[in-house]
């Protein structure tokens, strides 16, 4: 993990973040915004793409939610009964998939299943999207948003890809 000490333009800097769009949208903050006085003398920042607390719990959040309004659409109960267990069933059956998946692909041979897991489970549900998007319910606008959100941030990494000298260029002159 890459440190940067006493440079308080590392916190937008685009490497702290994990998403393409979080990342674009710190790129021009970073740009956008002069650097505000460190609260402290001393500060250090990890450049590390899982360090956004706010990022990683709002796109956990939206997928946990997209995922339980689809399953109260599928499940076959009536109306108050199926959104309780959409509820219940929707954060469980996320943490299920992730050691099946992973373990079919540790059997398979694969070695980093964390970014074959999440392309994997991302994958569901894009073909769930992409299913219920064709649906006459209201259940297709949820399906819409999380296509549309995808395609957004898809669009994004392919912004971020001529402006990566740009970034490198921002963390030379944090020292990294």
């Amino acid at each position: 993990m890459r440190v940067v000490r006493d440079c308080p333009r590392a916190q937008d800097l685009p490497s702290r973040y994990h998403f393409a769009l979080a990342r674009l949208l710190s790129f021009a903050a970073s740009r956008f915004r002069s650097p505000a006085a460190a609260p402290v003398d001393r500060v250090v920042y990890a450049l590390d793409r899982d360090q956004s607390g706010v990022e990683n719990y709002s796109v956990a959040i939206w997928f946990v939610v997209t995922l339980a309004c689809y399953l109260g659409f599928l499940l076959p109960l009536r109306a108050p009964f199926n959104i309780l267990a959409a509820i219940v069933i929707a954060p469980l059956s996320v943490q299920i998939a992730i050691p099946l998946f992973g373990g079919a692909f540790t059997l398979m041979g694969m070695k980093n299943n964390v970014t074959i897991v999440s392309a994997a489970i991302m994958s569901v549900m894009i073909a769930m999207s992409s299913y219920l998007a064709t649906a006459t319910e209201p259940v297709r606008l949820v399906a819409w948003f999380f296509l549309f959100i995808v395609v957004l941030n898809a669009m994004a990494w392919l912004i971020l890809l001529p402006l990566r000298d740009h970034i490198r260029e921002l963390e030379k002159r944090c020292g990294v």
